[in-house]
C-alpha cells in the first residue's frame, strides 16, 4: 500500500487520483476528527458539530483544528494568569457560571474578546477607514456633510451585519459608506492619489477632520508662558476615579473642560487582535487622576472631543504618534492643542527621549518596564498595573512645566549665541522660539490621519530585510 502512494512533492490533485492515497487520507481525517471531538468534550469547549463530508471536508477539518487549538491556548492563558494573581473576577462571578462548561466558556470570551460587547463591529477588511466623527466641537471649518453621511452609513452597515439583517460578508459589495467615501474624495481631487498630501493614502482616504484647526492653531500667551513649576501631589494622596459608565465619563469630561491642561496616555492591546484596540485611557489633572475603561465606553468616548479639540486646553502626551492614531480609529477623538513632551526632549537634545528617563530625571520615579507588554484587557487591573498606568500621566504635567522652563532658558541662551543652542532634530524657523517650535512639531504629530494598511502576504519579507540590514 505504501508503494502505491504518490511520491512526495506531486500535486495534491494528481495524488487524489490514486485510490490508495484517497483511502489513507480519508482514514487519517476520520481519526483526527474523532480526536478533536474527544478533546473538545473533555475540555468543556461545547459541541463541535459534524464535519463536512463533501469537497470542503479537508478545509472544514483544518478550521476545526485551528478553532479547538485557539480555545485550548486561551484556557492555558487563563490558568497562567490566575496563577500569577491576574484572575478575572468577572469570570469567577459570571451569572450562570455554575451551569457548566458553556457558561464558563462564555465568561472566558467576555474576558479575552471584549470586541464582542461593542455595538459597532470592528472592521478588519482592507476598505479605507471612515472617520467616526459625526459632531465637530470647536470647529473653524464645519464637518463635511459627506464625511458625516459616510460615518452614519458605515455604522448602519455594521449594525445590519451584527444583527443578521444585512448581507453576509461574502455578499457585501461597494456599500453606501464606500460610495460616500469615493464621492467625497473625488470632490476634493484626491482620488487615485491626485493632490494627495501627507494626510491621504496612495489610493484614497478621508482627510483629517481637524486639519484646518491644526494648521491655524497658535499657542496662547498662557501656553507660551513658563510659570513657576507646580509640584505634583503624592500619587497615594491623589484622588483616582475609575470611569466605566457614561455618567462617570460625563463627570470627567466636565472636569476636563474646566482645567487649563491635562495629561493623557493610552494602553493598547495587539497580541491577540488583528489591528489591536485601546484597553485603557489614563488622564491626569493637577488635582486628580482618572483611569478610563474604554471597553464598555467605546461608543461614548467621542464626548472627550469637547476638551480634546479645545485649543485653549493643553493636552500633554509623551510620544503621541501612536496615541493620536488609536484615538481616531477606536473612538473618533482628535487632539488640538497637543504638547508632546517627546518632541520637547528632541528639541532640547536631552540624553534620552523616553518617558522613563524624564520621570527618573525630573521626578526621581523609577518605572517598571515589564508592564509595557502586560495584557491590559484584564479586569480588574492588578494594583501594580494600576500604579504603572497612573505613573505615565500623574507626573507628566510637572514634566511639562520643567520642559517649558528649560525651553525658555535655552531660548535665552540661543538668542545670546545665534549659532549655538540645543536641538538634535531640526530647529525653529525664522522668528520662532524653541517653545513655539515644540508646539508646531506637536501639531504635526496631531495632524496624522489614521488609515488602513492593506494586508500583504509577503510583508514579512520587509521585516526580514530590515532585520538583516539589506534588501532581499
Amino acid at each position: 500500500a505504501v508503494n502505491a502512494l504518490p511520491a512526495p512533492g506531486e500535486d495534491r490533485e494528481f495524488s487524489e487520483t490514486f485510490p490508495a492515497f484517497r483511502a489513507a487520507t480519508a482514514d487519517a481525517a476520520d481519526r483526527i476528527a474523532a480526536l478533536i471531538q474527544r478533546v473538545g468534550r473533555h475540555r468543556g469547549l461545547g459541541p463541535t458539530g459534524p464535519l463536512d463530508t463533501g469537497p470542503t471536508r479537508h478545509e472544514s477539518l483544518y478550521e476545526r483544528v485551528v478553532d479547538i487549538s485557539d480555545r485550548l491556548l486561551e484556557q492555558v492563558d487563563l490558568v497562567h494568569d490566575a496563577a500569577q494573581g491576574h484572575a478575572n473576577t468577572t469570570q469567577r462571578t459570571a451569572p450562570g457560571a455554575e451551569d457548566g462548561a458553556a457558561a464558563g466558556d462564555a465568561a472566558r470570551k467576555r474576558l479575552l474578546r471584549p470586541q464582542s460587547q461593542w455595538h459597532q463591529d470592528v472592521d478588519n477588511t482592507d476598505a479605507p477607514f471612515v472617520p467616526k466623527l459625526k459632531h465637530k466641537p470647536n470647529a473653524i471649518v464645519p464637518l463635511d456633510l459627506a464625511m458625516s453621511q459616510a460615518a452614519a452609513s458605515a455604522e448602519r452597515a455594521a449594525s445590519a451585519l451584527s444583527d443578521g439583517s444585512g448581507p453576509g460578508p461574502a455578499d457585501v459589495g461597494p456599500g453606501p459608506a464606500q460610495q460616500h467615501l469615493q464621492d467625497h474624495v473625488r470632490s476634493l481631487g484626491l482620488l487615485d492619489g491626485q493632490g494627495a498630501g501627507a494626510n491621504a493614502s496612495s489610493a484614497y482616504c478621508f482627510g483629517h477632520p481637524y486639519d484646518a484647526e491644526l494648521v491655524q492653531f497658535e499657542p496662547s500667551e498662557a501656553q507660551l508662558a513658563a510659570p513657576p513649576e507646580r509640584l505634583y501631589r503624592p500619587l497615594h494622596e491623589t484622588p483616582c476615579a475609575w470611569v466605566d459608565t457614561p455618567e462617570a465619563l460625563e463627570a470627567m469630561a466636565a472636569d476636563l473642560a474646566r482645567v487649563p491642561e491635562f495629561a493623557m496616555d493610552l494602553e493598547h492591546h495587539s497580541l491577540h487582535s488583528y489591528r489591536g484596540f485601546t484597553c485603557l485611557i489614563q488622564v491626569s489633572t493637577r488635582e486628580r487622576d482618572y483611569l478610563v475603561d474604554p471597553l464598555p465606553l467605546r461608543a461614548h468616548l467621542w464626548r472627550l472631543n469637547d476638551a480634546c479639540t479645545d485649543p485653549r486646553v493643553t493636552k500633554v502626551l509623551h510620544g503621541a504618534d501612536s496615541d493620536v492614531l488609536w484615538l481616531q480609529r477606536d473612538f473618533g477623538v482628535y487632539l488640538v492643542g497637543l504638547f508632546d513632551t517627546g518632541q520637547a526632549a528632541r528639541v532640547l537634545g536631552l540624553p534620552s527621549y523616553g518617558l522613563s528617563y524624564m520621570l527618573k530625571h525630573f521626578c526621581g520615579v523609577q518605572t517598571d518596564k515589564k508592564y509595557q507588554l502586560a495584557d491590559w484587557r484584564l479586569r480588574p487591573l492588578t494594583h501594580d498595573m494600576r500604579r504603572y498606568a497612573l505613573t505615565d500621566t500623574h507626573y507628566l504635567l510637572y514634566v511639562y512645566d520643567r520642559l517649558k522652563r528649560l525651553l525658555t532658558e535655552a531660548e535665552t541662551e540661543r538668542r545670546a549665541r545665534p549659532r549655538g543652542g540645543p536641538g538634535s532634530e531640526g530647529g525653529p524657523g525664522d522668528g520662532e522660539t524653541l517653545l513655539q517650535h515644540v508646539w508646531r512639531r506637536s501639531a504635526q504629530v496631531a495632524r496624522q490621519c489614521y488609515r488602513v494598511v492593506p494586508f500583504q502576504a509577503d510583508a514579512h519579507r520587509l521585516l526580514l530585510a530590515k532585520q538583516a540590514g539589506a534588501p532581499l
